[in-house]
Formats: structure tokens, sequence, C-alpha cells
């Protein structure tokens, strides 16, 4: 990552504005085609742009911006010229550094988006999450076949709802271990609802587990993950509260059945058997 770089104002051909999906999230054509529609050149702001080494246009911010005005402009848009803010001397990490903080602040990001970002920027939570989950088997990403409740898996990483912060990563690595255990590393991936009751479920009981028996009991729940999701979510509706807190106490309920010796305790009264 450099630190310096210089930026002018100055006119690019939309025909040399290029898209890096390494950081940029995906077109949304029909956002695209909404603004085309009512296109006003007078209104189309600044693109702001990074002008690499190779003398080569990446759009930072104005994706849709510049797709709609292809649309609107129709034949030979190529040399059509649009005003840009030009930056200069950034490398891919700043530019997905730059494009996070711009489209994070001023229009939302999916939190996937704005992982990736943050991953592109060399950003150390995120690579370290990443980092954790390849370590278990799991590819984190946006596409069907991969795991992509980055909300989740951060906040498991940051302790959040955890009694020590510090443990947060030990604590990914164990939950998404157990997650490799007992359903495999392959599509289809539980949801965030079911890893971060499982994650909460570790976290909360530790050494008093045995995760042999744990990995046997989720892998032969009723319907998977999916049967497991389900009967949380029934629970939901009958007792209230949160999805993640139902998935908990169902696999506490599960690992006590048939339990020898010392049962795990519920975190509440009202959930005692």
């Amino acid at each position: 990552m450099k630190t310096q770089f210089k930026t002018t104002k100055r006119p690019v051909k939309l025909g040399q504005i290029n898209v890096d999906a390494a950081y940029q999230r995906r077109l949304n054509r029909a956002h695209a085609q909404k603004l085309a529609d009512t296109f006003n050149p007078d209104l189309l702001g600044l693109v702001q742009v990074s002008q690499r080494e190779d003398g080569t246009f990446w759009v930072i911010d104005g994706q849709h911006r510049v797709s709609a005005a292809r649309i609107f402009l129709g034949v030979d848009w190529e040399d059509q010229d649009i005003d840009c803010l030009v930056h200069s001397g950034m490398d891919l990490e700043d530019e997905a550094r730059f494009f996070g903080e711009t489209n994070g602040g001023i229009k939302r990001l999916r939190p996937f988006d704005w992982f990736r970002a943050r991953l592109t920027g060399n950003e150390q939570v995120a690579c370290d999450i990443d980092r954790i989950a390849l370590a278990q088997g799991f590819k984190i990403s946006d596409a069907s076949d991969a795991l992509s409740c980055v909300v989740v898996l951060e906040n498991i990483y940051r302790g959040v709802r955890a009694a020590n912060v510090k443990e947060g990563p030990a604590n990914l690595a164990k939950t998404l271990s157990m997650v490799a255990k007992a359903w495999g590393t392959k599509a289809p991936h539980p949801n965030g609802h079911i890893v971060q009751g499982l994650a909460m479920f570790l976290e909360r009981y530790g050494s008093e587990i045995d995760s042999a028996r744990l990995a046997r009991i989720l892998s032969e729940f009723s319907g998977g993950f999916s049967g497991l999701l389900g009967k949380a979510r029934q629970r939901r509706d009958l007792d209230g509260g949160q999805i993640s807190h139902a998935v908990f106490e169902i696999i506490r309920r599960q690992y006590n059945t048939g339990l020898k010796g010392k049962k795990l305790n519920a975190l509440r009264k009202e959930d005692e058997q």
C-alpha cells in the first residue's frame, strides 16, 4: 500500500474506464438502466478513477453512473468524455480501501462487498477471517458454493456475545472446524444463524464439551443443518428471541439427551428442562 497519490480533475473517455472485480461490487443492471432512463449529464457528478502505472483507468466510485452513461449514449459511447477525479499513484490495495471507505459512508454496501473490499485492501481483520476460514477448508465468497455469512464470522472473530473477547479468533476457528466435522466443507453451507448459535455454544461450554459427541449429534440431526434451522425458527416463533439463541438451546438439549453425568446448564432459567 502506498501513502501518497496525486488527484486531478480531467476528462476520460468512457471506453478507457475499466472495472476491477477484485473489490468492486457486481453491476446492478436494473439500477444502471434506471439511471439511464432519467439520465442528465449535468447531474452526473465526478466519477472517481485510478490511473495505474500502465496508464489504464479503473473506476473506484461511479461504476453505475458510467454504465448508465454508456446505455444513454448508445452507439459510439466509447469515444465520449466524462469528467473524472483521477487519482494517480495508487496500488490495488489503495483502490480497494478508497472504494470501501467512500461507498461505506455514502452508499451502503452489501456486507460481502464491504468485506471483499477490505480483504483486497489487506485490512487485518478481513485477512485474518479469510485465513482462518481457509485453514478449516472453507472459501469465503458470495458464490453459491462458498461461505458468505461474513457479518457473523466477523462478530465471532471480534468476540461479540462472548465472555472473553480475546478468544474470538480461536472461537471462530473452533466453530468452523466443528462445522466441517459435522457437515463437511462442500456446499451447501449452514447460514449465519446456525454458525452464530454453534459459536455461542462452543464459547459458553468450552472444555465441558466432548467434540466427537457434538460432531456426531450435529451430523445425525434430522434434516441436517436445514432441519436444525427449521426447528430453531419454530422455537423462536413460540418463545421469541433470536434464531441463533434457539439454535444454541436446541444443540444444548440434544447434547444433554442420553448424556451420563453432569448436564450442560441452560443460559436462562426458562430453558431448563
